[in-house]
């Protein structure tokens, strides 16, 4: 009886003991998934359905499964340099850093390296977008500040200076409300500087 059970083992993979595993309560356990939330920019973890075969047929994913980055990346490992080279990661920055750059003593401007949403997309204009629609592209930065919602700005573009000589012919950009055109070089940056940040 023994030599029969070890040979239906050998051959059929030992079904009795996969049906006494899919018997037992909680099994097959539910899988961590950790997801970057685009606007704290910290991971979330996810509970999706354990997945064994032997069990039966798998259920899908959640279909309210947000499509943010997987916070297994190498993107976290990047300084700024090699981020800004790097396929599939993102630049955040400090806001009250970005926008002080060109300032006296400027604020520390690089926050880290972030992978980009599992739903990229190809923008025109990174102004605008809300934090995860920020996300979806390697190009938009992200400007964090912690207290409110941050900003989504194009990677190279420069903040310029709240107040400053105008020498180009180039017109200022149409700013909203409690912001000021940015200034560099003498030309306007297309940047709007909020004006809380004028003298940072």
């Amino acid at each position: 009886m023994l030599r029969g059970f070890l040979l239906v083992c050998l051959v059929g993979g030992c079904l009795y003991t996969n049906n006494r595993k899919c018997e037992q309560v909680g099994y097959p356990p539910d899988d961590e998934l950790y997801l970057l939330d685009p606007e704290s920019l910290f991971c979330e973890t996810f509970l999706i359905p354990g997945c064994d075969e032997d069990c039966g047929v798998c259920e899908p994913p959640p279909e309210d499964l947000p499509s943010w980055a997987v916070c297994e990346s190498r993107c976290f490992g990047y300084n700024e340099e090699m981020c800004l080279g790097a396929s599939g990661c993102r630049v955040a920055r400090y806001r009250a850093g970005y926008y002080s750059q060109l300032e006296q003593d400027p604020l520390p401007s690089f926050q880290g390296c972030y992978p980009l949403d599992t739903n990229p997309g190809a923008a025109t204009d990174c102004h605008d977008l809300s934090a995860q629609d920020c996300s979806r592209y390697d190009y938009c930065t992200y400007l964090v500040e912690f207290e409110s919602m941050g900003e989504c700005i194009r990677e190279n573009q420069i903040a310029g200076r709240c107040s400053d000589q105008v020498t180009c012919t180039t017109p200022p950009p149409s700013c909203p409300p409690d912001t000021t055109p940015g200034i560099a070089d003498g030309c306007y940056t297309g940047s709007c500087i909020p004006t809380s940040y004028c003298g940072v």
